[in-house]
């Protein structure tokens, strides 16, 4: 079984359907930025689909799971503990999916809040994750970052 595979089947027998459609959303969106971009497509796809390999896991358990494990929160994460989703799908994608390649690490970590000095993979997976946002329609920045 592939990871695409893997993740579909996580998603769906989780009843996540909408979820998995926003991950393979960012997927399609991704690609279009690495082409554009000269970047490498296999790092793009890898960090498009393990994203939010972490949403299935409960919100209320990734606070407690960052404190036990000693992570230097921000206050952002402490009140909004949704916001660790992007560090513990790292963690998730290095351990459990046996992702070593840093480019792609990193660009899961940042995927939601981004980061100063941001790589070219951790700015374009936030371009798509952005785009592609799972709550239905367009962003209010939809056209604006299209045109960029």
């Amino acid at each position: 079984m592939d990871i695409a595979q893997k993740i579909e089947m996580l998603f769906l027998s989780n009843n996540q359907q909408k979820r998995y459609e926003h991950i393979c959303s960012v997927e399609k969106r991704i690609d279009m930025i690495a082409i554009q971009y000269g970047l490498d497509k296999e790092k793009c796809y890898l960090s498009a689909m393990l994203h939010d390999i972490s949403t299935l896991i409960k919100w209320e358990y990734m606070l407690p799971y960052a404190k036990n494990n000693g992570w230097k929160l921000c206050d952002a994460e402490i009140s909004h503990p949704f916001l660790l989703h992007q560090r513990i799908s790292e963690v998730v994608a290095r351990e459990d999916f046996c992702i070593t390649d840093c480019d792609v690490l990193e660009a899961i970590a940042f995927h939601t809040s981004l980061c100063e000095n941001a790589s070219p993979y951790q700015m374009a997976l936030f371009i798509a994750d952005k785009l592609e946002w799972s709550i239905g329609g367009y962003p209010p920045y939809y056209k604006q970052m299209l045109e960029a």
